[in-house]
């Protein structure tokens, strides 16, 4: 038998929970509960957080990771997840700027513009995340080491993906600095497709920690 890839094995944990959190949304709506996304995307988050730090502890790499919604020194800017140096003790989600060696966006289905039919993708894409990008750029220099930002999604819609990816890629300045597991489309069909190019989620964890490893934690 052979064993499943950690894309299967995330995309296996994180479903049943989509299917029961749908299942309650009716539940609470009819209790005149708001019922609203957060609660998958902490799901999704926190699923995606325990795989990163397995994948970490598995190779022995001297990094942690920090609580989601994290902050980089006293900047007001809220990060979904920060990956710093092993051996910190953080002081409330706070993590000092030289500590500091990757961040994370992470999405439950994408990043998709609701005003798409006034402004292109890319225009979308740099108010989103040009400041973001701004602060990190300007933060390598103080600590005078490279800090990706990367970005996470657990569904998306392809044509999306792509401009997402191509605009992350860019402002990386290295490539494959955005994943995706499987194509949101086909989800709703009830189809779990793979995401082209996104087929090894810990390649995609090296390549952010500037890493050059060989995986064997899939075997």
């Amino acid at each position: 038998m052979v064993a499943k890839s950690i894309n299967e094995r995330i995309i296996d944990e994180i479903l049943p929970q989509i299917r029961n959190i749908n299942e309650n949304k009716t539940k609470y709506r009819e209790s005149n509960l708001t019922y609203g996304s957060k609660i998958l995307g902490n799901v999704i988050a926190t699923t995606i957080k325990k795989n990163i730090e397995n994948i970490i502890n598995y190779y022995g790499l001297d990094y942690s990771v920090s609580l989601n919604n994290s902050y980089i020194g006293y900047c007001p800017i809220e990060w979904d997840l920060i990956i710093y140096r092993k051996g910190l003790l953080p002081d409330n989600n706070i993590i000092p700027e030289s500590e500091v060696v990757a961040v994370i966006e992470f999405k439950t289905s994408g990043t998709i513009d609701v005003k798409y039919k006034e402004r292109t993708k890319q225009e979308f894409l740099s108010i989103t995340f040009d400041k973001s990008f701004q602060f990190i750029k300007e933060l390598e220099k103080r600590v005078k080491h490279k800090i990706n930002f990367g970005y996470i999604t657990f569904s998306t819609d392809i044509n999306w993906f792509v401009e997402t990816k191509k605009y992350f890629d860019k402002k990386n300045e290295i490539n494959n600095t955005a994943f995706a597991f499987i194509d949101d489309s086909e989800m709703e069909k009830g189809h779990i497709v793979a995401v082209e190019g996104c087929d090894n989620f810990e390649n995609y964890i090296f390549n952010l920690l500037n890493q050059n490893k060989e995986c064997d934690y899939d075997e």
